[in-house]
């Protein structure tokens, strides 16, 4: 047989050098994305999201704000009959609620006409007009952009009274978070899974004014869910069910610190005291998967260098912040837990007043320690003294007798 070629024998070594080197480079490049793949935990969704029939829905966790599911969020309706969640939250703005307020305005958001909400708008503004000034202000000071009511209930075909479902989602959420979601009266339909549901408001019409505000809950978490656009109301609530359930099953709501937790100290200038406690304003809460560890979410504090005297309880002084894979994704404020007055004078160089009563506090127990000491070393002083002229008494008296004795056997001293 032949021999191979020298040629061919070193472009084969060569091959075979080539084939190694990609060998050792796709085994290392694999090593490395087996290292992230475990380092960043990917969680999986439970079920495909429902199929809606209206035409618009988000969902948002009441606890932070975070957006969990949404379709055509931008899209621009008519909200109808959920307009009655604005009206009852300015109504709760401009008077004090009585026990008879509340069930005025849950009779308002329950009832199918826009009676009680007219007369509610006029008894508070004068007329409807005056009213929806006031509306468009709270929604302005809600956040939203794209909203605009002349009507207290909604029920009109003014191309000028809109929303947006992002801006819904806002006065959803602002309603939810008050008193007012104890005026419906709609009890909680629960599941086998212990999600309770519960209707703020559903109101029909035409297709873009029909709407639902559906509240759900499950353990901690609560999920507010807007459907829009539907075929009839009772599709639209169906929406906005099964949307939540959706969501429950897939998110739930972290609470990385609670209100009134401590979370530091800052220093005060001038003050009674040097340094002024701090806790949380509120609770600090994230929106988490469901599979998702609490060990994901980290907490900073922020702390403000120095307040200065005096300084009211309730300060803001800094801030707590939750930080996911090193982005802030919520933060709170942290205020001073009790008042601290102005100091006195010697506070310029430093010293505060309790440095200075702890001070005098400080040197009157020294005093009593140094009297107590000095009242023991003269007791000491005078028992030893006394010991001494036991001591020569008895010594003295010793020698009298020997003296005395001697004396009578006639000894020489």
């Amino acid at each position: 047989m032949e021999e191979s070629h020298p040629r061919w024998r070193g472009n084969m070594t060569l091959n075979r050098r080539i084939r190694k080197t990609y060998i050792c480079f796709i085994t290392a490049l694999i090593m490395v994305l087996s290292v992230f793949t475990q380092a960043v935990p990917v969680f999986a969704v439970t079920g495909e999201a429902p199929v809606t029939d209206s035409s618009a829905a988000i969902v948002v966790d009441a606890g932070t704000g975070a957006v969990v599911y949404r379709k055509n969020e931008k899209a621009s309706f008519n909200p109808k009959a959920m307009t009655k969640l604005m009206t009852a939250l300015v109504a709760a703005d401009k008077k004090k609620l009585t026990d008879g307020d509340i069930a005025e305005i849950g009779d308002m958001l329950t009832a199918s006409d826009s009676k009680g909400a007219e007369a509610l708008a006029k008894e508070i503004s004068g007329s409807t007009s005056a009213f929806c000034k006031e509306m468009n202000a709270k929604a302005k000071e809600l956040g939203c952009k794209g909203t605009n009511f002349v009507s207290p209930e909604g029920q009109t075909s003014d191309e000028k009274h809109k929303t947006t479902l992002a801006d819904m989602k806002l006065i959803a959420k602002a309603f939810a978070d008050s008193k007012l979601s104890s005026t419906i009266k709609t009890e909680k339909k629960k599941d086998k899974d212990e999600k309770a549901y519960m209707t703020l408001v559903s109101g029909d019409g035409e297709k873009s004014g029909i709407c639902t505000v559906a509240v759900g809950d499950k353990g901690e978490t609560r999920l507010i869910a807007l459907a829009t656009g539907g075929s009839s109301a009772k599709s639209s609530l169906t929406d906005a069910e099964s949307l939540l359930s959706y969501c429950l099953d897939n998110y739930r709501t972290y609470t990385a610190m609670k209100a009134g937790e401590k979370a530091g100290k800052v220093k005060v200038k001038g003050g009674q005291k040097s340094y002024a406690k701090v806790a949380a304003k509120e609770d600090l809460k994230v929106t988490l998967p469901s599979e998702g560890a609490d060990s994901l979410v980290e907490t900073e504090t922020v702390l403000d260098e120095e307040l200065k005297a005096p300084v009211e309880k309730g300060t803001v002084a800094g801030k707590v912040r939750a930080i996911e894979a090193g982005v802030v994704t919520a933060e709170v404020d942290l205020v001073v837990t009790g008042d601290i007055g102005t100091g006195g004078p010697w506070t310029k160089v430093g010293i505060s007043d309790y440095m200075l009563i702890g001070i005098g506090a400080a040197l009157v127990l020294l005093l009593i320690l140094v009297i107590v000491i000095k009242v023991k070393r003269s007791r000491k002083k005078k028992r030893i003294a006394e010991m001494r002229a036991k001591k020569r008494q008895e010594e003295a008296m010793r020698i009298a007798l020997e003296r005395a004795e001697k004396k009578r056997r006639d000894w020489p001293y």
